[in-house]
C-alpha cells in the first residue's frame, strides 16, 4: 500500500510538471503540439522528454544552490541571478536575462565582425579569418533565432563573456581593422602577424571547435565556471563582467531598463 501511494504521488507530481504548459514552453523550451481543436496533446514520448529536461534543469539548479552557499561578492550576485531566473516557472526572468545578454553580444560583435571581414581579404590569414567569421555568424544566428529558455542561458552568457574578453584584450587591433577605409592598406607584414597571433588566436582560443559542445551540454554550474574561467583569466572576470545584468535580474519586479556602466 505504501509503495502504491508513493507511485501515485510521483505520478501526480510528474503530471503537474507536464500540465504546466507555460513552464514547459518558456522555461524548458519544448514546443507543445495542439490538435485541430486547439487542445495540447502530450504523448508518452513527449512526456518522457519533458521530465528528462525537467530533471536536467533541477540538477543545474541544485548545483547553483550548492555553490551559492560559499560564493561572495560578484560571484554571489551572478549565482543568485541564475538561481532566481531558473526557479521562475513563468520564464519571465529567463527571458529578461537572455534579452540583456543579447544586447551585450550585439555591442561586442559589430566591430569584431567588421575586423574579421577585413582580415578575410588579407594574404596568409584570409582563409582562417573567413572561417572564424562564418562560425561567428552561425553562432549569432543560432542564439538570436532560438526561443528563450534555460538551455539558452549558458551558451548566450558564454558568448557574451568571450566577446567582452576579446574586445578588452585586442580592442585596439579590432578598432584599426574595423575602421580601415581600404583593406589593402592593412596588408602589411606587421599587421598580418598581429592578426594571426592576436585576432585569430584570441577568437580561436575562445570560440574553438569545442565551443558549442562545451556549452550545449552543461548541467553543472561549477563545471561551466571551471571551463570558462581559465579561458578569460579567471572566474572573477566572468562574475565582474556580468554583475550589472545579474543585479538587474535580482531586482525582482524592477522595470528599469538595463544600462551599460558609465565610463569613469
Amino acid at each position: 500500500m505504501k509503495l502504491l501511494m508513493e507511485n501515485w504521488r510521483v505520478y501526480m507530481e510528474e503530471s503537474q510538471i507536464c500540465e504546466n504548459h507555460i513552464y514547459v514552453a518558456r522555461v524548458l523550451g519544448i514546443s507543445l503540439p495542439v490538435n485541430e481543436s486547439g487542445d495540447t496533446i502530450i504523448s508518452e514520448e513527449l512526456r518522457r522528454h519533458i521530465l528528462e529536461e525537467h530533471m536536467l534543469l533541477e540538477n543545474f539548479i541544485k548545483s547553483v544552490a550548492e555553490n551559492l552557499k560559499t560564493a561572495a561578492g560578484n560571484m554571489k550576485n551572478l549565482l543568485q541571478a541564475f538561481y532566481n531566473m531558473l526557479i521562475d516557472e513563468t520564464g519571465d526572468s529567463i527571458d529578461k536575462w537572455n534579452t540583456i545578454i543579447g544586447r551585450l553580444i550585439n555591442e561586442n560583435t559589430k566591430k569584431l565582425k567588421k575586423a574579421l571581414e577585413v582580415a578575410s581579404s588579407l594574404p596568409k590569414v584570409g582563409a582562417a579569418a573567413n572561417k572564424l567569421l562564418q562560425k561567428l555568424k552561425a553562432m549569432l544566428d543560432s542564439f538570436f533565432k532560438s526561443p528563450s529558455s534555460w538551455k539558452k542561458v549558458i551558451p548566450g552568457t558564454s558568448m557574451a563573456v568571450g566577446l567582452i574578453w576579446i574586445q578588452k584584450k585586442i580592442g585596439a587591433l579590432i578598432d584599426s581593422l574595423a575602421s580601415a577605409t581600404n583593406p589593402r592598406d592593412m596588408a602589411k607584414e606587421e599587421v598580418i602577424n598581429q592578426v594571426k597571433e592576436f585576432l585569430i588566436g584570441s577568437v580561436t582560443k575562445f570560440f574553438g571547435e569545442d565551443f558549442i559542445g562545451n556549452v550545449a551540454h552543461v548541467t553543472d554550474v561549477k563545471k561551466w565556471l571551471g571551463w570558462i574561467g581559465p579561458l578569460v583569466g579567471g572566474v572573477n572576470f566572468v562574475a565582474s563582467e556580468l554583475v550589472r545584468p545579474a543585479l538587474r535580474v535580482n531586482k525582482w519586479g524592477s522595470l528599469r531598463p538595463f544600462m551599460p556602466a558609465k565610463k569613469e
